[in-house]
């Protein structure tokens, strides 16, 4: 599903191609709400799409984008969160939100396949961890198991391995699917796209 920042903005009257106000945040994110509500799959990915939009400031990064995925996340259903055609100039004020809501998600380049993950660090320092080294082989590879990650950074340690793609899944930056093979029941872990 894809959802238009622009034709919610038009709709709700908001004049110009900035968005910078906390009070219209909170009414795009009410109707992104109003039309996610209804949605008859559990695995639906929304994508936020920000096309014709100038800027935004925190605050609508905080509404819109960071404030949604996290109530997203708590539902029970499936759903994933993909922000796509984010300005350049607004990039760093989701950076900023992310880190002090600890809240990451998901951003669409153009000409990618995959998207990436926005969690910003403090005074702009970024660190590796190992939930990012994870995400990025499984952006590599396609699809992988608890086992092949064991296998590749935890020295075998599957139970590790699970925690951290558990993780992942919760915060629904991956998605998963239960399948049988010849180990038995174990998730396979895929990006969301």
């Amino acid at each position: 599903m894809i959802i238009s920042i622009l034709k919610i903005k038009k709709q709700l009257g908001i004049k110009g191609i900035d968005l910078n106000s906390r009070d219209w945040g909170v009414e795009i994110k009410k109707d992104i709400l109003k039309q996610t509500k209804n949605l008859l799959s559990n695995e639906d990915i929304i994508y936020l799409d920000f096309e014709g939009i100038g800027s935004f400031n925190s605050s609508i990064a905080d509404e819109v984008i960071v404030l949604l995925m996290k109530e997203l996340v708590s539902e029970d259903r499936e759903l994933f969160l993909v922000s796509k055609n984010i300005p350049d100039n607004s990039m760093y004020d989701l950076e900023l939100v992310t880190s002090y809501r600890k809240v990451p998600c998901l951003v669409m380049q153009k000409n990618k396949k995959h998207p990436f993950i926005v969690f910003g660090e403090k005074q702009g320092k970024k660190k590796v961890s190992v939930d990012l080294l994870i995400y990025d082989y499984i952006m590599t590879a396609g699809k992988c198991t608890a086992r092949e990650i064991a296998d590749l950074v935890f020295k075998k340690d599957i139970y590790t391995a699970s925690t951290y793609l558990g993780k992942l899944f919760k915060s629904r930056l991956i998605r998963r699917k239960e399948i049988i093979d010849p180990h038995g029941k174990q998730y396979l872990y895929m990006p969301v796209t």
